[in-house]
């Protein structure tokens, strides 16, 4: 029997880590500042970044195991970029815009079916690619 522990344990900390950067988020899509990107500090781009290259480098297959260790590996990088969030302002609540939509796309990479952990890595390849659209 499989504990859930491991994934108890990484939602109180990402719930601590969202609470500690002092900024609730509220929801909506991600807009831009008068049709410019917003300004992002370089330990958030550095962890967006990580991410892509953690996605590249994952070969497709058919082992769903291998899909939720991809996941846990990108949930840490996910934790790091609010550990090491200086962001302020509105610049910060559409940080959070674009980054909670993630956490259900993690979620579909633990998912228990391969065709759904399939989709949410094609999903979320694309989205991590919108982040130089909104951000610089």
């Amino acid at each position: 029997m499989k504990t859930h522990t491991p994934y108890i344990l990484s939602a109180l900390c990402l719930i601590f880590l969202i609470s500690s950067c002092g900024q609730k988020y509220t929801g909506g899509p991600v807009v831009l500042d008068s049709g410019k990107k917003w300004t992002a500090n370089a330990e958030t781009t550095q962890g967006i970044n990580q991410m892509i290259m953690l996605m590249d480098a994952f070969e497709a297959n058919d082992d769903s195991e291998a899909y939720t260790t991809l996941a846990e590996r990108l949930s840490n990088e996910f934790d790091m970029i609010f550990k090491n969030c200086t962001m302020t302002g509105e610049a910060h609540v559409q940080l959070h815009n674009y980054l909670f939509p993630m956490k259900d796309m993690f979620a579909t990479l633990k998912s228990k079916e391969l065709d759904t952990q399939k989709a949410g890595f094609d999903t979320l390849k694309t989205y991590l690619l919108t982040y130089p659209d909104y951000f610089q």
